[in-house]
């Protein structure tokens, strides 16, 4: 007999009971929390990493973004780097509205202009905590979507929020 074909309790299968478990996402990131050395935030979910790692993805809905806003806020405070790789400026203004959590600027534009997001691709590490939009709806590849797409997609309930541990 196959394992995990054995049924227990109420005719499911162990595996069956094991995938029906609902998760505590807020209690799972707050237990990471303490080992993250750096957060990443970006327009999609990327696997893209330099080193062998081990990534734990958990989805979390809209209404949870403050909640993690101010997760992100708190290592902020305790000098763990917040990464924003977020170049659309609507698809930022919709992190942040989200999150509700405002990402700080981190240099100069060529004319001048303040920026708030990194120049450059974002490699995975060990222990890096990143943040990001899924949209349950496709999407024309390249079609940057408008504020209110955005917001429309958040209304349908088409948007959450994906978040990645690489340790």
């Amino acid at each position: 007999m196959e394992s995990g074909s054995e049924t227990s309790g109420e005719g499911s299968t162990p595996r069956e009971e094991f995938e029906g478990r609902e998760i505590d996402r807020r209690g799972v990131l707050e237990a990471l929390a303490p080992f993250a050395r750096r957060v990443a935030v970006l327009s999609v979910p990327l696997m893209n990493a330099r080193v062998p790692v081990f990534a734990a993805a958990l989805s979390m809905s809209v209404e949870d973004g403050p909640w993690l806003g101010d997760l992100v806020r708190g290592l902020a405070s305790a000098g763990v780097p917040v990464e924003n790789y977020v170049v659309h400026p609507p698809t930022l203004a919709a992190l942040e509205r989200i999150l509700g959590y405002e990402f700080p600027v981190v240099g100069r534009g060529e004319d001048g202009a303040p920026l708030r997001f990194i120049r450059g691709r974002y490699v995975a590490g060990h222990n890096d905590l990143q943040i990001s939009l899924s949209i349950g709806r496709r999407i024309e590849e390249g079609r940057p979507l408008t504020r209110e797409e955005i917001d429309g997609l958040v209304r349908e309930g088409k948007v959450s929020l994906t978040v990645v541990y690489y340790y």
